[in-house]
């Protein structure tokens, strides 16, 4: 009887460069719809919100990617606000408009699409 030696480590090496891959490119993927959103849902964007959708790497959590809109004001448009004139509230509220979460749902439904657009025909190979 013969052993088989697989190298475990070296494919799990190979797969974590895929994982990154992969979730770089849903991030992409998320940035590209979020943009596309806030183009069709506000008519005119100025480039304050535009400029600040973007991805970066989380500071907390290693190996995570945050896609989103960083604007200040981002949350804002979002999910709405009372309605202010001259610093006092009128009690009315502005309703909000999402344009962050509908491109969350749209890239987590597309994450397979996505995975399999990195991944393609790649194969591990193991030698000895």
């Amino acid at each position: 009887m013969t052993d088989v030696v697989i190298p475990i480590e070296a494919i799990m090496q190979e797969v974590s460069g895929w994982a990154d891959e992969i979730i770089d490119a849903a991030a992409d993927a998320a940035v590209k719809e979020i943009r596309q959103n806030a183009r069709a849902r506000f008519g005119k964007v100025t480039g304050n919100l535009l400029r600040r959708i973007r991805k970066k790497k989380s500071k907390i959590n290693k190996g995570q990617v945050l896609a989103g809109a960083f604007a200040p004001h981002a949350h804002l448009l979002e999910y709405g606000h009372l309605k202010v004139l001259w610093g006092h509230r009128t009690g009315e509220h502005v309703p909000g408009v999402p344009f962050v979460g509908p491109a969350e749902e749209a890239v987590k439904a597309r994450l397979s699409e996505i995975a399999q657009s990195v991944v393609g025909g790649r194969t591990i190979v193991v030698r000895r």
